[in-house]
């Protein structure tokens, strides 16, 4: 079982082009902005979180379109970039260009 520090998703999160919105006192909401709007694609964390284990690390890459958690844990850590992300929705059909 591997974990990944939610600081760490976060902040890879909003290099990405991802916008924090805090919804009340329990979760933290992130949506993909896209040509200055905020689209269908997003991924929350409960404020109390400090480290993400496995379940919830591939619940996350769901949400972002990933089809696998590791792909989703490559953009956490910098292997995949912004461009490539953006290019991986467009490809999907995810978000319109």
């Amino acid at each position: 079982m591997s974990q990944i520090k939610a600081r760490l998703i976060e902040s890879a999160l909003l290099k990405k082009g991802f916008k924090k919105f805090d919804h009340g006192k329990d979760h933290r909401f992130y949506f993909y902005i896209y040509n200055g709007a905020k689209t269908s694609v997003f991924t929350k964390m409960s404020h109390g979180d400090t480290e993400i284990g496995d379940q919830l690390l591939a619940m996350m890459a769901k949400q972002l379109r990933f089809r696998q958690r590791s792909e989703f844990v490559d953009l956490v850590s910098c292997a995949v970039s912004q461009e490539q992300y953006l290019q991986l929705l467009l490809a999907g059909k995810h978000i319109v260009g």
